[in-house]
């Protein structure tokens, strides 16, 4: 019937799949479409990772001058395909398999080829495939590949339904808008505009990972030294159980940026290590609680320390003079230049990897790697005014080449945040996996990035968990998806040892030690001195947030009456409405306070009177 036609390469999930068909007499001029398509694809979901795909093809041939006589498709990944079955207008068709270069290439032969212009074809290409889904704990996660047409097809509608079991969870995060078609069925309705890009689909609101953080903190010196490390903080979209931390910190303090830091004082010539356990929680809708305490830290005045141009983040005036032609606005528009400009290497990953920068990454655009992306992303915020810092954590993907990981130490991800001066909120995105993926993680992200560490002032401290080792190569980070959903342990407890003597008719100052007792960061805890005969509140406050494991030292100022002698009583420290101890007081009048004070001055004297007189009558 004449040559052959170049090969059309259609890809889903894990396969390429190539359309042959066969010329007539005359040569076809370039760019000339040769059939009509339609896809619709389906991804069935059981339970587990696994999943059943098929593709329905509908050909309609555009020309008298060729028919499609043939079907040719390659697998990516052929050990993790199963059960694969084509059909022709109904009718199960026999193939042949070759394999090449880790490849399977599969080649059909149409039984009934369909002839002439108008005409019809219906294809089914159906296979089992093993660990499409990702799972943790009750969290499942769905990237799936769109297929570009060749320039021999015109496809004139694209839909993919995505089937769950009825006990699956309730859709979280889905990457273009899914709609509910029924139940049990999402559908994307047409995914033209998203060729060559990936859709993502999170089933329920938020996962649980359990974390296992292994930190090595050697003091090669003759001397005792401290170390400050961080745990891992919570987030406006992650909320951190804290299980264990062995062995306990001295102390543990937030920092500017909220970073969990606890301090250790490590003897001379010893290594210390330190193991904390928890659990991380990650939603989808940002934390009411966090919102409030970032909008109540971050005045203007504080956020403009986001804004300064420190190492890695600053771009020369020739790069700013590039950075300004494109007319980049908000932080939208430096996502997609970022994206746009910058090109992820696979080869830079290695243990040699550096930190390069802002400046470097616009100079050498297509050996980027995340640090580089999220580099590029705070610099240009920066000079534009937008507040934006680093974060360093652990990203969980199944596949590395849709969204490849990189970092020093444990494999750790970067991404950027910026501040949404309309949400009064820290927004993250990710410019690296949104180019790599095809995903949109600007709207909003997934469920799969843990915050270890926040970079604002100091891009490069401190240093997150699985960079603390005494050996290379050794595993300190262990994330793991999780069925668990832990409770919230809240408590506190409160140390006061003075006794209250306090003087009538003037202020007096009441303080003590509030403690936690709870597995959770407590944010805009009140509390409260109160007199329980009266259930007076005689002051009052607000401790904005007290970490698991610290402590805070709280003062009243208290006006208290004048009395004529002397008054005894009781106060009660009450703690977000709770009575957390009871202590006794004692009020005296100042005459009475200030004898306390000189009584031995006093006595002295009245001796000394005594003498006196006593020496007078003698003489």
């Amino acid at each position: 019937m004449g040559k052959l036609l170049q090969t059309m390469a259609v890809s889903l999930a894990v396969f390429l799949l190539s359309l042959t068909p066969v010329l007539g007499q005359e040569p076809v001029p370039e760019g000339e479409k040769i059939v009509q398509t339609v896809y619709h694809d389906t991804y069935t979901l059981g339970s587990g990772e696994d999943a059943v795909i098929e593709r329905q093809i509908t050909l309609t041939n555009l020309t008298a001058r060729l028919y499609v006589s043939e079907y040719a498709f390659t697998f990516r990944s052929p050990d993790r395909m199963n059960a694969l079955a084509v059909f022709e207008d109904g009718r199960e068709l026999t193939f042949q398999k070759t394999m090449e270069n880790d490849r399977l290439t599969v080649k059909v032969k149409f039984a009934n080829p369909a002839v002439g212009r108008g005409t019809v074809k219906r294809i089914t290409i159906r296979y089992g495939l093993d660990g499409l889904v990702t799972v943790s704990g009750a969290h499942r996660e769905l990237l799936i590949p769109v297929n570009r047409p060749s320039s021999t097809e015109e496809l004139t509608a694209y839909t993919i339904d995505v089937r769950v079991p009825a006990d699956f969870p309730e859709l979280g995060i889905s990457k273009p808008l899914a709609r509910e078609a029924g139940p049990g069925l999402y559908r994307f309705t047409d995914v033209r505009e998203h060729m060559g890009k990936t859709l993502y689909i999170s089933f329920a609101r938020m996962a649980h990972y359990r974390l296992t953080l292994n930190y090595s903190l050697a003091n090669n010196v003759p001397y005792p030294r401290r170390f400050t490390i961080p745990f891992v903080p919570d987030g406006v979209f992650q909320k951190v159980y804290v299980d264990d931390i062995s062995p306990k910190p001295e102390r543990v303090y937030l920092d500017e940026d909220g970073n969990y830091m606890g301090v250790y004082r490590i003897p001379a010539n010893t290594v210390q290590k330190v193991v904390f356990q928890g659990i991380a929680e990650l939603t989808t809708e940002p934390r009411e609680e966090v919102r409030s305490y970032v909008r109540e830290k971050l005045s203007s005045t504080e956020r403009n320390r986001y804004l300064t141009m420190e190492k890695y983040w600053q771009l020369s005036d020739a790069s700013l003079a590039k950075v300004e032609s494109a007319g980049l606005t908000n932080a939208f528009d430096i996502y997609n230049y970022v994206i746009a400009k910058l090109e992820y290497d696979t080869g830079r990953i290695n243990s040699g990897l550096k930190r390069m920068g802002a400046e470097w990454a616009l100079n050498n655009p297509g050996q980027a790697v995340c640090m580089e992306y999220t580099d590029l992303f705070i610099g240009i915020a920066r000079e534009k005014g937008i507040p934006a810092r680093e974060v360093v954590g652990y990203a969980l993907t199944r596949d590395p080449e849709l969204t490849p990981l990189s970092f020093l130490g444990d494999v750790l991800h970067a991404w950027p945040e910026y501040y949404d001066t309309a949400r009064e909120s820290w927004r993250p995105v990710d410019p690296t996996w949104g180019d790599t993926a095809g995903l949109d993680y600007y709207a909003n992200m997934d469920l799969s990035h843990i915050a270890f560490v926040y970079h604002g002032k100091d891009p490069t401290y401190p240093l997150p968990a699985g960079v603390y080792k005494i050996k290379e190569n050794t595993k300190d980070v262990f994330v793991e998806g999780t069925e668990e959903v832990p409770e919230d342990k809240r408590g506190v407890a409160g140390l006061m040892t003075k006794e209250l003597n306090w003087v009538a008719g003037r202020r007096n100052t009441f303080g003590f030690v509030l403690d936690s007792m709870s597995n959770i960061f407590l944010y805009n805890v009140r509390v409260e001195l109160v007199d329980p005969e009266s259930s007076t509140v005689l002051a009052s406050r607000t401790v904005d947030v007290l970490e698991p494991y610290g402590e805070k030292e709280v003062k009243f100022v208290v006006d208290s009456p004048k009395v004529a002698m002397q008054k005894k009583g009781r106060l009660q420290i009450r703690v977000d409405g709770n009575t957390l101890l009871e202590k006794e007081y004692t009020l005296r009048a100042a005459y009475l306070h200030i004898y306390d004070a000189y009584k031995g001055v006093f006595l002295g004297v009245a001796v000394g009177l005594l003498v006196l007189v006593y020496v007078k009558l003698r003489s």
